[in-house]
């Protein structure tokens, strides 16, 4: 490779993760995607802090996500996706399968888009979480729909949004594509050394009684927002402060609307009343890019001391960490990478006393928790994973999980220590010291395929030995599971729009 060609290729390859295609989280691609950020090969924001949209780059190109040039100029483009997952372990619908659909509709015009995403799951039916009609055989649902409008150092977006953020790709304790979406407004502004970005939503009172156990039509509401100093190509550092606050008429609490305001100092001096979460995130690359650290930690109700009367509990918190290492197989043709993570999440992160529970103040939407989608346990996993050409992709993992049993929509007044209403707990009792912890030891295989512009395939198997299993006393078992998915769809239905 000459001198020429080695100053040329990064150009390039920037040159294409910044200007393809983008679709939503939730699409038949995520696990290329993921993949690719992993190996630093795409970077959806400045800050690599949060992940709007799968984008293409090398070595995926044109043929896992469509053409950069034709998107990004004015076009409409279409996209229909149907697929079926099979299991030996039951969903929430209590069956062993699952058949869905997505229709993708993609509009770009100058400095405006607009994205719908449609979905079809036979699922919804038996989901005890699911809102709406659910007693026909497939229910449908908006999972994105929104205008946006882009800038040269910022967008703004209103509708309905989805989004993980954090270092993760694929989850956030903080606020992560776990819930279902809901519609709102959220604006980035960034340069070269910060990005900052701020999110308000309105969630619907007819389903707020879902969140409240006091089953009243309370209005509910969330806002955020993150500042994150970008120390080049070598690591990122941030502070994100989220709020879920009730108000049972008026106007919602203009303190928390206010994108500038300190949310904690608010939050903890009395002034406001909600449910706060204060996260720090980052990532560094420590000496040599081929190897990647990521943080993220999160603490709920923030708060130095807990001498005042009525909130004497201790700070509840979480933490996940993980590490990569790019390419220890220096075979050509091939890409490799060796994950390692940690997450601990403490028993009653996301909750509140029975008081403010009432009142719609945990951290939930429609019963599914904001940030993580467990609580109250432990996981530490290892990886290894192999890219090969013409998208295939193989992994071995091996996990330990603990789970102690608590929910984000666990009431406080059901635990052993309970001390009176407004009075919280006093100790945090850690999982080792706890009575029929499940844990789970498993070696799982993975392998998956994709062909053209048609088909992606997957099949997966976890060997499991679990103690406890659902929170009962028994002894080790194995507890084996197979899955196997297929996805067809058709990526060419594209409009080119005048200029």
């Amino acid at each position: 490779m000459t001198a020429a060609m080695t100053r040329t290729l990064p150009a390039i390859l920037v040159f294409l993760c910044a200007t393809a295609h983008a679709v939503n989280l939730n699409n038949w691609r995520f696990p290329y995607y993921q993949l690719a950020t992993e190996l630093d090969m795409v970077r959806t924001s400045p800050s690599g802090m949060f992940y709007d949209d799968l984008q293409g780059c090398a070595p995926f190109g044109t043929r896992l996500w469509p053409d950069s040039a034709g998107y990004s100029a004015n076009h409409w483009a279409l996209e229909p996706a149907g697929g079926v997952d099979l299991s030996t372990d039951k969903g929430i619908d209590g069956k062993t399968y699952r058949a869905g659909g997505q229709v993708l509709s993609d509009i770009t015009y100058r400095h405006l888009s607009t994205r719908q995403v449609l979905n079809f799951d036979t699922r919804s039916a038996g989901d005890s979480t699911y809102p709406w009609t659910n007693d026909r055989a497939i229910a449908g649902r908006i999972d994105e729909a929104y205008l946006q409008a882009t800038w040269k150092y910022g967008m703004l977006r209103i509708g309905r949004l989805n989004r993980n953020w954090g270092p993760f790709a694929d989850r956030s304790l903080l606020l992560s594509a776990n819930p279902y979406s809901y519609d709102g407004l959220e604006w980035q502004v960034f340069c070269t050394v910060f990005e900052y970005r701020h999110l308000f939503a309105a969630f619907p009172r007819q389903t707020s009684n879902l969140d409240t156990d006091g089953a009243t039509h309370t209005g509910r509401y969330l806002t955020a927002h993150s500042l994150n100093v970008i120390l080049g190509r070598w690591a990122a550092l941030g502070i994100t402060e989220t709020v879920l606050f009730a108000r049972s008429e008026g106007l919602p609490d203009l303190q928390y609307v206010n994108p500038m305001s300190i949310y904690f100092a608010t939050n903890t001096n009395g002034e406001g009343g909600g449910n706060l979460m204060l996260g720090l995130a980052g990532w560094v690359h420590p000496c040599t890019e081929r190897v990647k650290l990521s943080g993220q930690l999160i603490i709920d109700d923030f708060q130095f001391d807990n001498k005042t009367a009525g909130d004497q509990e201790p700070n509840h918190w979480g933490v996940d960490v993980g590490g990569t290492l790019k390419d220890p197989l220096p075979v050509k043709g091939v890409r490799s990478l060796v994950s390692l993570e940690y997450r601990y999440l403490s028993r009653r992160l996301y909750t509140v006393n029975v008081d403010n529970a009432d009142i719609g103040e945990n951290y939930v939407y429609m019963q599914r928790s904001l940030g993580a989608e467990t609580t109250d346990g432990d996981r530490v996993r290892g990886a290894f994973t192999v890219l090969g050409r013409d998208f295939w992709l193989a992994r071995i993992g091996l996990g330990l999980t603990r789970a102690g049993g608590n929910t984000a929509t666990t009431r406080w007044s059901t635990e052993p220590r309970w001390t009176g209403p407004g009075l919280g707990y006093r100790k945090e009792t850690s999982l080792s010291k706890r009575d029929n912890v499940e844990r789970t030891i498993e070696l799982s295989l993975e392998g998956r395929g994709y062909f053209r512009d048609f088909a992606d395939g997957y099949v997966r198997l976890s060997n499991r030995w679990i103690e406890n299993k659902g929170n009962g006393a028994s002894a080790y078992r194995y507890d084996p599971a197979f899955g196997f998915g297929l996805t067809v769809h058709y990526c060419r239905l594209f409009l080119r729009l005048p200029k």
